[in-house]
């Protein structure tokens, strides 16, 4: 062994060994809420009706109709309860979390303008994507020991099942919804009625096909999950700064690093950003760059037919934009916007 080759050995035993990291198991296990199963769609057993006895109506999408008769969307699934009292016909079962979480916001003012009645809303976090929420509406009770803030483990009680005034008690329900935080800053547009809990700024993934996506070991994977989304439209348009939704999850974004210019966002039919990134030139206002009318007849109204070939964003679409770009930076309103009602 040469003088050289035994101070390199030398130097590489007293020197620290790198210390690898563990990678962080993505996805979290999902239960369902109450003794109902499965939540997959293969059944409708699980699912209560609005009044016509069709537990489709229960489900995720546009299932329903206005008095007009046009489609509305309903952004989670309604489960009906397995066991009721005999006489009051209420129902007895208790919800539980359907993954480990933290909670975000508690509304236990039935008296509020809000189809939700009391609710919870929790945070869960994928190290894959980053926070997604699960919310829980139409409780009875709720659990007076849970506070904002409190991290909770999977299947944890957080109160009854229930039903709000406009529910007669032979329809009570739980309305679940699992879905995206559109801003952080939507507090900036409406203040007064739940902030960024508002449900204007809550965009819900179709709890069925989640449940149905379970990996063997019953962990829900939601980054592939919502890339496997058909896309419905994108949307070229400038952008200064990098919308907090695209910083909360950087695997949606495609161009690094963000540089301000002309963008293009693709998004689901519910109305969710699948992806983003730069693009050389765009139109100086937000243009309707493609879109699949198919799919966006499964969602919201956010884009309308001007003529053959021709497609406007609607005013739900502009909505839907503003509270996507909402930041620090918005002007607060002057007067606040009505509350969202939500069933």
């Amino acid at each position: 062994m040469t003088r050289r080759t035994f101070l390199l050995h030398t130097l590489a035993l007293t020197l620290p060994r790198p210390i690898l990291a563990t990678p962080k198991e993505s996805g979290l296990p999902l239960l369902p809420p109450t003794g109902q199963a499965p939540l997959d769609g293969t059944t409708l057993a699980p699912f209560m009706h609005t009044g016509t006895h069709d537990p489709r109506t229960g489900m995720y999408g546009n299932t329903r109709k206005d008095n007009a008769g046009n489609p509305r969307f309903h952004e989670g699934i309604d489960i009906a309860p397995l066991h009721t009292h005999p006489q009051t016909h209420l129902p007895l079962d208790l919800i539980h979390t359907i993954a480990p979480g933290a909670i975000a916001y508690i509304n236990r003012h039935t008296h509020e303008p809000s189809l939700y009645g009391n609710y919870i809303i929790l945070l869960h976090t994928d190290p894959a994507f980053g926070t997604y929420y699960s919310l829980y509406a139409h409780l009875r009770t709720i659990h007076p020991h849970l506070q904002p803030g409190q991290t909770l483990p999977i299947h944890t009680p957080l109160g009854h099942m229930g039903n709000i005034p406009a529910i007669p008690p032979t329809r009570a329900h739980l309305h679940l919804e699992i879905g995206i935080i559109l801003s952080t800053h939507y507090h900036r547009i409406d203040p007064e009625h739940g902030g960024t809990w508002n449900g204007a700024n809550l965009y819900g993934l179709d709890p069925t096909r989640i449940y149905a996506s379970l990996d063997p070991r019953g962990r829900f994977h939601i980054a592939p999950h919502l890339q496997s989304q058909p896309p419905a439209f994108t949307l070229t348009l400038h952008l200064q700064t990098l919308p907090d939704y695209f910083r909360r999850h950087p695997t949606l974004w495609h161009s690094h690093p963000f540089t301000p210019g002309p963008a293009a966002i693709t998004f689901t039919s519910q109305g969710i950003p699948q992806r983003g990134h730069s693009i050389p030139a765009a139109p100086p206002d937000p243009t309707v760059h493609s879109c699949d009318l198919p799919q966006l007849r499964k969602g919201r109204p956010y884009i309308q037919q001007t003529r053959p070939g021709r497609h406007t964003l609607t005013p739900r679409g502009h909505t839907l934009l503003q509270n996507l770009l909402v930041d620090e930076t918005t002007p607060l309103p002057s007067a606040t916007p009505p509350p969202t009602e939500i069933a």
